[in-house]
């Protein structure tokens, strides 16, 4: 229930009207993520993500949103374990480097080094190297 009640307060703060809250709400759910992902249920899990990489890497009204969460996702791939839920994830957030933003794309371009760095990921299955 305790649990539960984290999420769901998570999910309010990242459906803030404020993008600043928005903010907020995704750099705490990055660190509640990296250090508590084992005791979280797979489900809550993915509907944070889901609504990390759906909702506010597409957020056209505020870059900074969409710039959190990418770097929330880098964030979350220091830890060895969420690697195998994010893979299949990452590729849909690649179009972001082409972003109007240059703090958007500079924040894919953080990603995108930190994933050269990591066994079993390659960036180019995240960015196609032509663009």
């Amino acid at each position: 229930a305790c649990v539960q009640k984290s999420v769901e307060a998570l999910i309010s703060l990242m459906s803030d009207e404020v993008a600043a809250v928005r903010v907020a709400g995704s750099n705490a759910t990055a660190k509640i993520l990296s250090q508590f992902w084992v005791a979280i249920p797979a489900n809550d899990i993915r509907k944070l993500l889901n609504h990390i990489i759906a909702k506010h890497a597409s957020d056209l009204t505020s870059s900074a949103v969409r710039a959190t969460a990418i770097k929330t996702v880098t964030t979350l791939l220091e830890e060895d374990k969420t690697h195998a839920v994010l893979r299949s994830l990452l590729p849909s957030l690649g179009n972001l480097i082409h972003d109007k933003s240059e703090k958007v794309r500079l924040a894919v371009v953080e990603m995108l080094l930190f994933v050269k760095k990591l066994r079993g990921m390659k960036y180019y299955h995240i960015v196609d190297p032509q663009n």
